[in-house]
């Protein structure tokens, strides 16, 4: 729809403008110039009030009347010698190029913030979007160099022969031009997104009926049969490529899973991810893991044990000195006279006593007390127990969501009012909220085909976290 209002406003611009833009153009470089420096601050530096639907409006109606700018280019081509549009518009064909370029590059600086960073084109997963960013560099600078050699001053450094060759890139960049629309529109379109579909139909009728009606005309002309080349027969050419894009769009659509025509996109109710229970479930088990300190209790002093006296251990080997019979002095007796000696009785072997336990000193010290160790500080949260409510800028408006967090842990995020498209937020919610639980950090990344929603989303999270925090 924007791309059929982008080519009323060509026409109705160059009907009431085609004489005083070819005589004056400077005029007309001057003030696209100064849009799209305007444009491209405000998307740069956006004034609180603004919604990126707002914001967005401003290059995407700046890129698309750039963009119609180049279909009239590109149709003067394709249209028999003669036809009145062919009279009016071939004379300012160059500086409408010039006056499409200043437009576009407008959109080009505004969306480079976001898709022309080297973060953006050299890391992450390969998508349509980022495969767009790419075609869209190949185009600009395409563009450029059709741009400046369009200048009078600069065409003239040229012959015409090599100035032709080198114009002749242009089909190039017109084709570019409708495979970024595919890589923008197609992904949204097979999700059941009817905004696309229409987008891709309006371009499809454009570019395919355009490249019908140029091949129709170069053959043509080279074969020599140029009377057949008519207003009427290049119209026919043209229906062909508006049926050839019907069936397009149309065999888009059959291909399109039902189920992702009626995105689902829950509100109100809690949304606790499988990654989050997985979380916490981990976080308690290790908190059960750990062994409490037990509180080591004074220890009792052992009652002292009674010491039982040793008789010393040398009766067990020989018999006391008292038991022995001392030896009776001996008298000087002749040799003759025997000297008779009693028999002394065997006296008994005492019994095996067992030993005693030896002896503990007296002297012994008490064990020093173990002091019981002091307990451990309890862990400081940053963020309180509870339910809380944070909001961010979407797409059109204000996102509300509600964030319920454990001991540090988010559980749950559910979104409880949201101002956009019910098929890119869907897309959004169900990227962000189970990434910001998985890691526990509402710093991911964007989905992509839904970034603003993304980040509406992300920001109304770190809202409810700041709320959350102890101070």
């Amino acid at each position: 729809m924007i791309l059929l209002i982008s080519l009323a406003l060509v026409e109705v611009f160059l009907l009431l403008c085609a004489k005083p833009f070819r005589k004056f153009p400077g005029l007309f470089y001057g003030a696209a110039a100064l849009v799209s420096v305007v444009v491209t601050g405000l998307y740069w530096s956006a004034p609180d009030g603004i919604s990126p639907a707002m914001l967005n409006n401003f290059p995407l109606w700046l890129g698309a009347f750039g963009t119609a700018c180049f279909i009239e280019v590109m149709v003067v081509g394709a249209l028999p010698n003669g036809h009145p549009l062919m009279k009016r518009n071939m004379p300012v064909r160059g500086e409408l190029s010039i006056f499409a370029c200043l437009l576009t590059l407008g959109q080009n600086l505004s969306y480079g913030k976001n898709y022309f960073t080297p973060g953006y084109l050299f890391t992450g997963p390969i998508s349509a979007t980022k495969a767009a960013a790419w075609v869209s560099v190949v185009m600009i600078i395409l563009m450029l160099v059709l741009t400046v050699t369009s200048i009078k001053a600069v065409r003239r450094k040229f012959s015409p022969k090599r100035w032709k060759v080198l114009q002749r890139w242009a089909y190039l960049f017109y084709g570019l031009i409708y495979i970024h629309v595919l890589l923008m529109n197609v992904p949204g379109f097979l999700k059941g997104r009817t905004r696309c579909g229409w987008t891709l139909l309006a371009y499809s009728v454009v570019f395919l009926s355009y490249g019908i009606c140029r091949v129709r005309k170069a053959l043509l002309m080279r074969s020599g049969r140029s009377a057949k080349l008519t207003g009427t027969s290049q119209l026919a050419a043209a229906g062909i490529g508006a049926v050839l894009s019907l069936i397009l769009v149309a065999g888009l659509y059959l291909s399109i899973p039902k189920a992702a025509s009626v995105p689902v996109v829950p509100q109100g109710p809690e949304t606790i991810s499988q990654n989050s229970e997985k979380y916490a479930d981990n976080r308690q088990l290790e908190a059960e893991s750990e062994p409490e300190p037990e509180p080591t209790p004074e220890k009792e002093q052992e009652p002292e044990q009674e010491i039982t006296p040793v008789t010393d251990t040398s009766e067990l080997d020989d018999p006391p000195a008292e038991d022995i019979m001392p030896e009776p002095e001996q008298e000087t007796v002749e040799a003759s006279e025997p000297i008779s000696v009693p028999a002394a009785e065997p006296e008994p072997e005492p019994e095996h006593e067992p030993e005693p336990e030896p002896e503990i000193p007296s002297t012994q010290e008490p064990e020093a007390e173990v002091p019981a160790p002091e307990p451990e500080p309890e862990p400081v949260l940053k963020y309180q127990n509870g339910t809380f409510t944070g909001s961010g800028e979407g797409y059109y408006g204000k996102v509300t969501v509600s964030v319920t967090i454990s001991d540090d842990v988010i559980t749950s995020i559910s979104i409880d009012s949201y101002i956009d498209d019910d098929d890119y937020f869907g897309d959004a919610q169900s990227g962000v909220v189970s990434a910001i639980l998985s890691t526990q950090s509402p710093d991911v990344s964007a989905v992509s085909g839904a970034t603003y929603s993304s980040k509406g989303i992300m920001a109304a999270v770190r809202d409810a976290l700041a709320q959350a925090e102890n101070n």
